[in-house]
């Protein structure tokens, strides 16, 4: 409003003063949120009265309404329940207003969550800014952290696809694009969820952002870690770091130090192009998924061998030697392989080799 109020130079702008929705509009809009995926939007009588008393709780704000009415869409229809939880609203917000108000409805929101999806959702507090995530690679991601349970007759990316699901019915998670099935293609959250999720990183330790050089802010137990730097001597600060996303548009060379980080898990360069892979990788002896968008292992011959972790390799270009191949056949505990430039007078060595992988499940 301030910014707005410095452009009125002329008297042909006219500054909008936005107001809050109106009560009837609140609760025409927490119908919608509410009750828009088993009742088509109408509230069942019994449910009308403290549906717009919980309404006017929010103060005719928008987002409070998508957040609220997210929640209650996930709970059973019993006026007991809806009453407790209206006067909890009451405890919560008697004494906060406005923004403040609003943080304190989608913490409440975040604390109703079941337990293995408060994780996942912290997870966005990992992107930077209004960044759209595709939804297969959080998937990936949130199933290398250990976030996704097993569950009988599904494979763990259909259980996170319903986590995700989930999340973005709770009105917590917005999506950004669909695929041709449907399915959600990419996903961010509000700027205010992101800000609730930042206090809740800090809070609970999840994840820390920092930028420039400084060490002095990397103290305490630090599990996940945002950089934002322009120097590659970096890793001499996160020895317990399980998980490296680099989002390096460019060239971009690993440093040779990153043989430092021996709990690393999860080294995802797939944002980058052309990264040069340096041997000092195959130390790595807890690496898991080795992720890249176009990935060279020329400098890995003669140790990619030795990486007998991993279980993701994708984007893998093998036209540099049946030796390469046939070191390939030593990962054993492969579960995911993605390969291209694959030559036709290579093929039969690289079925000896995929032959050995006895966990292989994907194969592209």
């Amino acid at each position: 409003m301030a910014v707005a109020s410095n452009c009125q130079k002329s008297s042909l702008v006219k500054v909008h003063d936005l107001q809050p929705l109106s009560e009837d509009q609140s609760f025409e809009f927490f119908k919608k949120k509410t009750f828009r995926y088993d009742l088509d939007g109408c509230c069942p009588n019994e449910l009308i009265d403290i549906s717009i008393e919980i309404a006017k709780k929010c103060r005719g704000l928008p987002l409070a309404i998508v957040a609220i009415g997210g929640l209650l869409s996930t709970k059973e229809r019993k006026l007991h329940e809806w009453q407790r939880f209206c006067d909890n609203m009451t405890l919560e917000l008697k004494k906060d207003s406005h923004l403040t108000g609003i943080n304190k409805i989608l913490a409440f929101s975040y604390d109703d969550l079941p337990f293995h999806l408060k994780s996942c959702l912290l997870y966005f507090g990992m992107y930077p800014e209004d960044y759209k995530v595709e939804s297969k690679r959080l998937i990936r991601q949130w199933i290398a952290e250990g976030f996704v349970k097993e569950e009988r007759l599904y494979t763990l990316e259909e259980v996170a696809e319903g986590y995700l699901t989930e999340l973005i019915h709770r009105s917590l998670v917005q999506v950004s694009s669909v695929r041709f099935d449907g399915k959600t293609k990419s996903c961010c959250v509000h700027d205010l969820t992101r800000e609730m999720i930042l206090e809740k990183c800090e809070d609970l330790s999840f994840c820390k952002h920092i930028s420039g050089d400084d060490p002095s802010s990397l103290s305490g137990i630090i599990r996940r870690l945002t950089i934002t730097t322009d120097s590659n001597d970096f890793t001499k600060y996160l020895n317990n770091l399980s998980f490296m996303n680099s989002t390096e548009k460019f060239d971009f060379e690993l440093p040779k130090s990153i043989a430092m980080l021996q709990n690393l898990e999860t080294l995802d360069l797939r944002s980058g192009i052309y990264y040069k892979i340096p041997k000092a990788v195959s130390k790595l002896r807890k690496l898991r998924h080795l992720l890249d968008s176009q990935m060279c292992l020329f400098q890995l011959k003669g140790v990619i061998g030795g990486m007998e972790s991993l279980q993701t390799l994708s984007s893998v270009r093998i036209d540099d030697g049946i030796e390469l191949i046939k070191e390939l056949g030593k990962l054993r505990q492969l579960r995911k392989l993605s390969l291209f430039h694959v030559m036709e007078d290579h093929i039969s060595t690289l079925s000896s080799s995929l032959n050995e992988m006895q966990h292989l499940e994907n194969l592209t």
